[in-house]
């Protein structure tokens, strides 16, 4: 394939960065190609001879990846065949090939095994800990615990000691003193990972640098093997990330990167924008390269999303067209804002004669986006939740509904699920068959049960008594009452926190709070089978997998992605900028969030929050005012 078709779809400054060699960075804010730059310069490499193994490209995340791999297939015709990876991914596949080396002891002669784990796992993992050690989540809540935990591996010499972590010299081999109870944990949350032979992310990157560093023969090879190296989303890396990079290319010093400080979002996660603003000096001889152009946004748009970073480098719009629109809605509160949303991708859908897949509604990470799931379920409108699970999708919103429905009920279905959580040892086999020989339900066949072996423990009697208190006052009491009652007096929600999960109390919550607001709706009369009703057209809606469906996502999420239209709720103080982030850092996420607009951005707040108290706007919103047009509906 010849250069010039290769190159044909850039600009001349992109066209250059894809020829250059050695030490290069380019610097483009949103839409200025630079991921596609990275692809095309990766096939130009690889049409000019270079072996696609010997180049290596690391994405941002797998989405990225994914994209990545899908226009080098639109370039070339051909499915791709090189190295494109996340930093994790990549370490995965040499450290599992490498773990007995001074990582984890042969066993038999065979590589034992061993898994890397997600959050889940590791709250988990952290649960026996606590368990174990006899402390209390409140004390150490899990989240900071994590976060902790993170902090002392990026801090501490713990690799070469992993192997043996069960060994009472630990905490002294990495010099960490015990009389503070938060290193206690991690000591033990390391000794449970050696136990189980489980890694988590930042373990891949600590692991493979240990290992590059111990073994010269392992750094040749890979030094040797990786004549390329390309990065994107640079402004993100971490100090593990940066050092790698630094060990890899130490042979052909080809190193490629790409990025923009102004979307450097994450800081709290260990993100160091520093690496890439500092690139040249890191790497003398530097070749940098500014793309100024913007090639997604409507010039109305990306005049607004760059109102609120003062950006040094004059930024152009490549886009011809000047059609784009951005548009506020102050709604009174979250119910309003998220039918506002559900009519404006109507709007949306009539007047563009838009696909679904072509719209995105983003709201930041910490958001519950419930009531937009019920707005566009109401209206009909088809979504898929793109970096989650929907809201009554989630496990325990399924459980708190299967409470409910017994109580209604008694169907079976919702017995299985409900009955041993929290765990009474409770086996339904005997139950099925006594159900089935005098054609019960195994509800009622429990009650009609109780007291006989083996249905007499105290925790089968309690649960059966909660059970027939709670529905007798059916019809007294609320819906919202009947619902707060039994997951307090089974025991489930307290089970709840005991898993140590926040956002599995957080759903519950929020689950209170919509019954709450429907019963408020009803003028407090709320029916549980009506509301039961109600809520399982929610739950049918959000579970199908619709091929075209307008994507619901944190804003963090939508980083590299872009969209023709484009919603982002929330706009309020508090909110977006949240109370705890760096304002800077805040700003940032605002600006990837607008920028991943083509034709048209929705701005949207509310006037009272939750606890219906008075919420300002976001003063990001001010900033882009005079580039806004208000929507007020009659």
């Amino acid at each position: 394939m010849r250069r010039n078709l290769l190159l044909n779809g850039l600009d001349r400054v992109q066209s250059r960065a894809a020829l250059a060699t050695g030490y290069v960075r380019v610097l483009g804010g949103p839409g200025t190609g630079k991921t596609k730059l990275l692809t095309t310069r990766l096939c130009h490499l690889s049409s000019s001879g270079v072996d696609q193994r010997n180049i290596l490209t690391f994405a941002f995340n797998e989405k990225m990846m994914m994209k990545m791999r899908s226009l080098i297939t639109e370039m070339t015709g051909k499915l791709p065949m090189t190295n494109i990876f996340t930093f994790h991914t990549f370490c995965f596949n040499i450290v599992s090939s490498n773990i007995y080396r001074g990582l984890l002891p042969r066993q038999s002669a065979r590589l034992p095994q061993f898994t890397v784990i997600d959050r889940d796992h590791q709250l988990a993992l952290l649960h026996w800990v606590y368990n174990d050690l006899e402390v209390s989540a409140n004390k150490y809540p899990p989240e900071e615990m994590l976060a902790h935990i993170s902090l002392l591996k990026g801090r501490l010499d713990y690799v070469p000691h992993f192997h043996r972590a069960a060994t009472p010299d630990l905490a002294e081999d990495i010099g960490l003193d015990l009389n503070d109870g938060w290193n206690e944990i991690f000591i033990n949350y390391l000794i449970k990972q050696s136990q189980y032979n489980q890694f988590d992310a930042d373990d891949m990157l600590y692991f493979m640098l240990y290992l590059l560093r111990q073994h010269q023969d392992l750094l040749d090879y890979w030094q040797n093997e990786l004549q390329y190296i390309q990065v994107d989303d640079c402004q993100d890396i971490s100090q593990p990330q940066f050092d790698l990079l630094t060990l890899l290319q130490g042979k052909h010093q080809n190193l490629c990167v790409a990025g923009d400080q102004n979307q450097a979002i994450y800081a709290s996660q260990g993100g160091d924008s520093s690496f890439f603003n500092n690139f040249d000096g890191y790497f003398p001889g530097t070749q940098t390269f500014m793309l100024t152009e913007n090639h997604r946004s409507d010039f109305t748009i990306f005049t607004a999303f760059n109102s609120l970073i003062k950006i040094k480098e004059q930024l152009e719009t490549g886009v011809p067209r000047i059609k784009g629109q951005v548009f506020t809605y102050r709604a009174e509160d979250a119910a309003d804002e998220a039918k506002f949303i559900a009519r404006h991708t109507e709007k949306i859908c009539s007047i563009y004669r838009a696909q679904y897949q072509d719209i995105a509604i983003l709201y930041p990470a910490d958001q519950i986006p419930r009531h937009i799931e019920e707005a566009l379920s109401e209206a009909g409108i088809p979504y898929t939740v793109a970096d989650g699970t929907a809201f009554y999708e989630r496990e325990e919103i399924k459980d708190a509904l299967a409470f409910l429905r017994l109580l209604v009920y008694g169907d079976d279905s919702s017995f299985e699920r409900i009955i041993n959580k929290p765990h009474r040892d409770m086996g339904v086999y005997l139950l099925k068959k006594y159900a089935m020989e005098h054609k019960v339900t195994l509800m009622q066949a429990l009650m009609d049960c109780a007291g006989q072996p083996p249905y007499r423990k105290p925790k089968i009697t309690d649960f059966i008594e909660v059970f027939k208190k709670i529905k007798a006052k059916l019809g007294v009491i609320s819906t919202s009452q009947a619902l707060a009652e039994i997951l307090d007096k089974t025991g489930y929600e307290e089970w709840l926190q005991f898993d140590l999960d926040s956002d599995n109390i957080n759903n519950i919550r929020e689950l209170k709070r919509a019954v709450a607001e429907q019963e408020d709706a009803a003028g407090g009369r709320l029916d549980i089978a009506g509301y039961l009703t109600r809520v399982e057209l929610y739950a049918v809606f959000a579970a199908v997998n619709y091929p075209d469906s307008v994507q619901l996502m944190s804003i963090s999420s939508s980083k590299g992605m872009e969209f023709p239209f484009v919603t982002v709720c929330g706009m309020n103080e508090g909110v977006l900028p949240s109370q705890e982030g760096d304002i800077d850092e805040e700003r940032r996420l605002a600006y990837v969030a607008c920028s991943r607009a083509q034709d048209l951005l929705m701005l949207t707040c509310v006037k009272k929050n939750d606890e219906s108290e008075s919420i300002l706007p976001s003063r990001f919103l001010s900033d882009m005012e005079p580039y806004m047009t208000e929507v007020v509906e009659g």
